[in-house]
């Protein structure tokens, strides 16, 4: 399946929606995430106590956006870099609060074990 094909996107929400988030009851998490291509595409990870999900679009209430190329974001999904050596390789653009992100790695490490599964 192509990455960030409608396919995609629904196996993605399938594969996310059995983790546990381990979030406070009034904790919710959003994760811009826009990736730079002919078109670009701009979708956001939300995660509350309940349920972790992927949003097209982009929010307004983003803690997080996390800016990449399709090359970047396609190296990433494959596993032939890290993303510690995008950040430090200066490949990303963060804005927002980065803090949340080393907050919450732990689940963030799930929900980047529940994409590697996916095809494409």
């Amino acid at each position: 399946m192509e990455f960030l094909s409608d396919e995609w996107f629904s196996a993605a929400r399938r594969a996310l929606a059995v983790l546990e988030t381990g979030l406070e009851d009034d904790t919710t998490l959003v994760i811009q995430h826009i990736i730079e291509a002919s078109t670009p595409v701009a979708y956001q990870l939300v995660i509350d106590s309940t349920a972790c999900s992927l949003v097209r679009g982009s929010p307004d209430n983003a803690d997080v956006t996390m800016t990449v190329s399709i090359d970047t974001a396609n190296a990433l999904r494959s596993g032939e870099v890290d993303a510690l050596q995008v950040v430090q390789d200066g490949r990303v653009r963060i804005d927002g609060d980065p803090r949340c992100l080393i907050e919450h790695a732990e689940l963030l490490r799930s929900v980047d074990a529940a994409l590697s599964t996916l095809a494409g």
